[in-house]
């Protein structure tokens, strides 16, 4: 087994128990529910990227965490092209981590692949939080809800928003969608985010942007425990 994967979910469960939460009060706290955080303790599910950001917030950890060496004091980190890290569900969404975090850093840089029908999650459950985002789409759509706004955004737009703003994306366009998303993180996230990294692809083996998908992604139909 990939150590990252190992890696997370010993973290994972170790956070958990530090904040002296049972299952079920991770469950409560995240709306994520309680077998399937106890799966992702174990290895034994793949949980959508919207899980993971749901049970990161209940612990009050930051994303890159989960992914960095246990070094509180690095001053300086160098991610080289061949390492990045592609986390989540290649049907659904990929995350792809474009630089290794600093101890207590408040931004960072990620590559997002959605397919057509997915986005940020439950367009009911906004995401809302201190901080601000830069959004530049490199291929494909994406449409954001922000606030009572709307905004498409294509191939060489930008978006900057304050992520105070009840906000929400998706994918609703017929190809895969490819953007950069830089910014702050949530003080919710301070220490890692619940994330099982799986079927991780080279990125220069990522599916073009242009290449029709066959058959429209359904969108997952939830219960509020897992979202797309």
């Amino acid at each position: 087994m990939d150590r990252h994967l190992v890696q997370i979910a010993e973290r994972i469960r170790r956070w958990r128990d530090e904040a002296g939460f049972t299952l079920q009060e991770l469950a409560d706290r995240s709306g994520v529910a309680a077998s399937t955080v106890h799966k992702i303790e174990k290895n034994q599910t793949v949980p959508t990227i919207s899980v993971l950001l749901k049970i990161a917030h209940a612990l009050k950890r930051r994303p890159d965490e989960l992914l960095i060496e246990d070094s509180p004091e690095i001053a300086a980190a160098h991610r080289r092209k061949d390492e990045k890290l592609r986390l989540g569900s290649q049907d659904r969404t990929q995350i792809e981590q474009l630089a290794l975090g600093i101890a207590r850093s408040s931004i960072d840089i990620w590559r997002v692949y959605h397919q057509p029908g997915f986005g940020s999650g439950d367009e009911s459950r906004r995401l809302q939080y201190e901080g601000e985002i830069i959004v530049l789409c490199e291929a494909g759509e994406l449409t954001f809800e922000i606030a009572d706004s709307t905004f498409v955004i294509e191939e060489g737009d930008s978006l900057h928003f304050k992520t105070s703003t009840p906000h929400y994306w998706s994918n609703k366009g017929d190809v895969l969608a490819r953007a950069i998303f830089f910014g702050t993180l949530p003080k919710g996230l301070q220490k890692g985010i619940t994330e099982r990294v799986t079927g991780l692809r080279d990125p220069a083996g990522a599916p073009s942007a242009n290449e029709s998908v066959e058959a429209k992604a359904k969108t997952e139909t939830t219960t509020g425990a897992e979202l797309s």
